[in-house]
């Protein structure tokens, strides 16, 4: 398997510890040279090998979520940057992948309080919708991943 491969398979499973891992809003596209990973239709990075390195793009706001500002150089094409690969690189990209998809995530959203299962939810301390949009939306899901309830018997907020 060659490096390129490799790495992007070892991004993709470095985000399954987000909490709010959802594989199916992973995307990665090949295009004009370059392999792409979508997080919630939002391009993150590009990988493309060139004749004697390999290239990383990655869009310039997540440089500082992956701990990357020093190691990047501004493109012309607006909004990436570009960096070679190389160990340090690497391991900070995948080290730091699960903050820029929890970031793509939030930013995908459009929050609302909670749904008509809030009750349950509090008993059983974690989200309960099974549509998964709707469960990304929910702001009390949110505050249940903090260890924050609010309603049942589980109650740990007093108003």
């Amino acid at each position: 398997m060659d490096n390129i491969r490799r790495f992007l398979d070892e991004f993709k499973k470095s985000i399954s510890k987000s909490n709010y891992y959802d594989e199916s809003a992973i995307e990665e596209k090949k295009n004009k040279g370059f392999i792409t990973v979508w997080f919630f239709k939002k391009a993150v990075i590009r990988v493309r090998r060139l004749k004697k390195s390999v290239r990383i793009d990655l869009k310039t706001e997540f440089s500082k979520d992956l701990d990357l500002e020093n190691y990047l150089i501004p493109m012309n094409e607006k909004n990436w940057s570009s960096t070679e690969y190389c160990d340090v690189v690497i391991e900070k990209i995948i080290n730091n992948a699960d903050k820029v998809y929890e970031k793509c995530y939030l930013e995908a959203s459009e929050p609302f309080g909670c749904c008509s299962r809030y009750l349950e939810c509090s008993d059983k301390r974690r989200c309960i919708q099974p549509d998964r949009e709707l469960a990304r939306d929910c702001i009390y899901k949110r505050h249940l991943d903090e260890g924050r309830i609010f309603y049942g018997k589980n109650r740990n907020i007093n108003s």
